[in-house]
């Protein structure tokens, strides 16, 4: 029993050896067709410009290898080759976590986000809207889809207070930033009006 033992510890050992070199990222622009980019709660992707994907593959082939790690998925990149093959890829902020759980990380946390907006037709001036409450004196926002009830009194609530907004199929953005207090008060009011 305690060889089965040492033996595991050993081949665990060595399967996390924090000296392992990943290798960097590599692809061949000329098999890519297109190139998609769509949010965590969105179901439509968005087609990347070719400056886009230029300026994608760069950034992911100077990227920095790492082990396998989880994220929580802000937005999906998918890969379309020219040949029907497709591979998706999770990123959060300057991550991008492919098949496997191998990572790489860019040194831009903003660069999938002004990716997206920019596809998008939104400018840096817009914040997505999440419902915001305070309980004990903390401010937390509920990341989630809002309904069709929800949506439409958020957005009507922020109309009767001026703000202007986008609807891009159902996720809301507004224009210009609102502290975390008046998003608390507008949430508190939309979710009156229901």
């Amino acid at each position: 029993m305690k060889y089965i033992l040492f033996i595991s510890v050993v081949i665990l050992t060595s399967c996390f050896n924090s000296n392992y070199k990943y290798e960097k990222f590599s692809l061949d622009k000329s098999k890519i067709d297109f190139i998609e980019i769509r949010k965590r709660v969105d179901t439509v992707s968005m087609r990347l410009s070719e400056n886009q994907i230029d300026s994608l593959i760069a950034k992911l082939e100077n990227s920095e290898p790492k082990q396998p790690l989880y994220i929580f998925a802000e937005y999906y990149l998918k890969l379309h080759f020219i040949d029907g093959y497709t591979i998706e890829y999770a990123t959060q902020q300057g991550t991008v976590r492919g098949n496997g759980g191998l990572t790489y990380i860019i040194n831009d946390k903003e660069y999938f986000k002004n990716m997206w907006f920019e596809q998008s037709g939104l400018s840096k001036n817009h914040y997505e809207y999440f419902p915001t409450y305070q309980e004990e004196g903390e401010i937390f926002q509920v990341i989630e889809t809002l309904n069709q009830d929800n949506l439409e009194s958020i957005k009507n609530v922020l109309s009767e207070n001026g703000h202007k907004w986008i609807d891009i199929r159902g996720v809301l953005f507004y224009e210009g930033k609102i502290s975390d207090e008046q998003l608390v008060d507008y949430t508190a009011k939309a979710r009156k009006k229901i």
